[in-house]
């Protein structure tokens, strides 16, 4: 929408500015069964329109159906009525223009239950690299575990911290934090556990001094708050 309202109205090129008003108008008029939060429709719609741009003033043209959509195609109850566009709209003509433009209703985010353990020693917190690919790739974090219910989730760290050779005398609950993502949300419940041994470093991880905990060791959101706590800074 940004490169298209400067293209057009700064520099006279013929490029529509592809904003929700852009997307209402011609959804109506056309009944356009598009999903038109999506980036692909949204891109295609651009593509239909392009061709209509190729005239004089394209500025004027985005600003005149931007003023359009705001005072008359309205989002709710629009006036149709006093529209210079009725005789050609589709959805006005079939009474269907509170059904445009489509917006299909998101698929509900799964969520993932996640334990995830604080071990300190010596001022150092253990952190560990998540991979190199998928979500938050390259991040560090507490060491967590997935699972598909709290309980699940610390039955799992607790595998995974045996695994990496970690013991501990004194478990305690840190907080809990929920953290949404685009397509997935977190539910993470944080313990502080006390090491009951000098513990190693597991591949992969690293003792890291509070300071540099989101310093050098650049860490997720949930993560950074975590840090936060564990510093005593206020979250």
């Amino acid at each position: 929408y940004t490169a298209g309202a400067i293209l057009s109205m700064a520099f006279n090129q013929p490029v529509p500015a592809m904003d929700g008003n852009l997307c209402r108008v011609f959804g109506r008029l056309w009944q356009l069964d598009w999903d038109m939060a999506q980036s692909g429709p949204r891109e295609a719609l651009a593509a239909v329109l392009t061709p209509y741009w190729e005239a004089a003033r394209p500025g004027d043209a985005n600003q005149a159906l931007m003023d359009l959509a705001s005072s008359v195609c309205t989002v709710n109850n629009p006036f149709c009525e006093i529209c210079p566009l009725a005789r050609f709209c589709q959805a006005k003509q079939q009474g269907t223009t509170a059904n445009f433009p489509v917006r299909k209703k998101k698929k509900a985010s799964p969520v993932v239950q996640v334990a995830t353990a604080v071990l300190c020693q010596d001022g150092r917190c253990l952190v560990a690299k998540r991979g190199a690919k998928g979500l938050l790739s390259g991040l560090w974090e507490f060491i967590s575990a997935e699972g598909e219910s709290p309980e699940a989730a610390l039955a799992n760290l607790e595998q995974l911290l045996g695994a990496l050779g970690l013991e501990w005398e004194k478990r305690a609950s840190f907080g809990r934090i929920k953290h949404v993502f685009t397509h997935r949300v977190w539910e993470l419940q944080v313990f502080r556990l006390t090491p009951a041994v000098d513990l190693p470093e597991p591949a992969g991880c690293a003792w890291v001094p509070l300071a540099a905990l989101d310093a050098t060791y650049l860490m997720a959101g949930p993560h950074r708050k975590i840090a936060a706590w564990v510093k005593g800074e206020p979250c």
